[in-house]
């Protein structure tokens, strides 16, 4: 319930306390991706996708939220390629809402992938969505009907996706609209009734 869509009003005072908080511009175009700084969730991919939007999109923000071994190695990649500024590594966030519901496009760069929570997450706050193939995210983002999905470590398919969703508002409204609809497949009461539906068949 907590991660249901902003109003219009709730959305704009998001993105000013956030951008007060990081010192960024609330004009500008957010993709933000929550994920562990861990090598499965391949932010190397993200980091040369980000290089391919920002050439043809200089308005666009990456803002990296999460903490974990390769955070170190990624923020130096991120200078030695000219992402320091246009890609923010903001650390790890106790309450992921304010983030979330601020952003206009949600990534997720994985090349190995459990079910991908956060991806469940962006779109109950309304926010669409690219991602790769990997693991589960295929579950819980179908290709073209709720979001946008691409093949692990390719990232000008993956920049491609991105530019899709930051150039066509129509797209973008139209797939978060659809990932809003299927979500209460997720919730817990399916869940229960499919486990209960395991159990019936074993016996």
């Amino acid at each position: 319930e907590r991660f249901k869509p902003p109003t219009t009003e709730q959305r704009k005072e998001y993105r000013r306390i956030l951008a007060a908080e990081l010192r960024i511009d609330p004009a500008m175009a957010w993709v933000g991706n929550l994920a562990a700084l861990v090598a499965h969730k391949d932010h190397d991919t993200l980091l040369a996708a980000a290089l391919i939007v920002l050439l043809k999109r200089p308005g666009t923000l990456f803002l990296v939220a999460g903490r974990g071994p390769e955070e170190s190695r990624l923020k130096q990649r991120a200078r030695r390629i000219g992402l320091e500024g246009k890609v923010l590594f903001v650390g790890h966030r106790p309450d992921p809402l304010p983030l979330l519901k601020a952003l206009d496009v949600y990534v997720q760069s994985s090349w190995g992938e459990g079910m991908g929570s956060a991806l469940i997450e962006a779109a109950a706050c309304g926010v669409p969505r690219a991602a790769t193939t990997a693991g589960g995210i295929p579950e819980v983002v179908a290709d073209g009907e709720t979001g946008l999905l691409v093949l692990p470590r390719n990232p000008q398919a993956l920049a491609d996706a991105l530019i899709k969703l930051l150039d066509d508002g129509a797209l973008a409204r139209r797939l978060a609209a659809e990932s809003l609809k299927r979500l209460p497949r997720f919730g817990l009461k399916r869940m229960a009734a499919d486990m209960e539906k395991i159990y019936d068949a074993v016996d």
